[in-house]
């Protein structure tokens, strides 16, 4: 009996060790294809931001988010972030999407800090006061 319980037992143990899950190395395609799933994941619930920013900014919905994909994407892909591969981000950002690097950068700090810098609080207000004047202009010739 005690021999049968060891043979078990020797058995049961050796079984288990050729058991061991191999770990999947994932191909760059494969990485690629799960940061952006991730990035999908993250922006999924943030629908009114989004929206909020592509009336802010005067970017179709669509181009904000693809922006933000692209951006959160490309960010967990890199292990070293740094000032230098976030410009490289923003860059290869604006080239895919034909926006300016400025333009982007704008997006991805609203996004992420929900928050306007001076500058740009000033040339909305520019830009608000130009549309004001041309609608005032435009009722006057009206009447």
């Amino acid at each position: 009996m005690k021999n049968i319980i060891l043979l078990i037992f020797i058995i049961f143990c050796l079984n288990s060790c050729s058991n061991k899950k191999e770990e999947k190395v994932l191909s760059k395609s494969e990485k690629l294809t799960d940061s952006y799933f991730q990035a999908d994941s993250e922006l999924e619930f943030e629908n009114e931001k989004i929206t909020l920013i592509s009336i802010m900014r005067g970017i179709p919905k669509d181009s904000v988010y693809l922006i933000l994909r692209d951006y959160y994407a490309k960010n967990d892909l890199s292990f070293d972030i740094d000032s230098k591969s976030t410009e490289n981000f923003i860059d290869t950002i604006s080239k895919n999407r034909k926006m300016s690097k400025r333009k982007i950068a704008s997006i991805i700090f609203n996004f992420k800090y929900e928050m306007q810098t001076k500058d740009e609080i000033e040339q909305d207000a520019i830009e608000n006061y130009e549309d004001f004047k041309k609608d005032d202009r435009e009722s006057e010739d009206e009447y």
